[in-house]
């Protein structure tokens, strides 16, 4: 997935189940195809969004996004 601030920010504003969802999806993708390029910041921000997902989102998401980092 290519990184598109404009996209992220709308997945982040939708509030959904499933916008919870893709937005997890898409940070986990962005992090673990841009892992090289991110800067020690960027890293951090992007766990910090993914533990705040983590939190308000439901068992399945969680789930998924566990399976995504342990692949790593």
């Amino acid at each position: 997935m290519e990184f598109d601030a404009d996209r992220l920010l709308a997945m982040a504003r939708n509030r959904s189940k499933e916008g919870r969802s893709e937005l997890a999806d898409a940070i986990a993708d962005l992090f673990e195809n841009q892992n090289r390029r991110l800067s020690d910041r960027e890293k951090s921000l992007m766990y910090g969004i993914l533990q705040h997902l983590v939190r308000d989102c439901e068992r399945s998401v969680r789930e998924i996004i566990s399976a995504k980092i342990a692949e790593r």
